[in-house]
């Protein structure tokens, strides 16, 4: 019923693994699948469906977020230390009702880590 990957070429594999780049217009991405995007690709997304902000995952950033495009893409990765090789911060955005938000972050030591 579930899949590891979703399967290649679709909509589903774009939303995935599709990453922002400070170019202008699409371009390939090194990840080998789907494509990299600019200011322009999210201007364009928000106007269409009237929202202010884009807010993503699945892109290790060093503090565990990272705002773009003049804060109108947010990536947000919650695993800090991510996969025990990197040094990475965690995060998660707290949205309250107003739209107002904050960012919670962290970082577990994996030496640390007690079984």
């Amino acid at each position: 019923r579930f899949q590891l990957h979703p399967p290649y070429d679709t909509i589903f594999e774009d939303l995935l693994w599709s990453d922002p780049h400070n170019k202008k217009g699409i371009a390939e991405n090194d990840r080998g699948c789907s494509i990299l995007f600019g200011s322009q690709s999210v201007n364009r997304f928000l106007k269409d469906h009237d929202l202010n902000m884009l807010i993503r995952s699945h892109e290790k950033k060093e503090e565990g977020f990272e705002f773009m495009f003049k804060k109108k893409l947010c990536t947000v990765f919650s695993a800090s230390n991510y996969c025990d090789e990197h040094e990475n911060d965690g995060a998660v955005m707290i949205i309250n009702a107003d739209l107002s938000y904050r960012f919670l972050t962290w970082n577990l030591d994996p030496s640390n880590a007690k079984v």
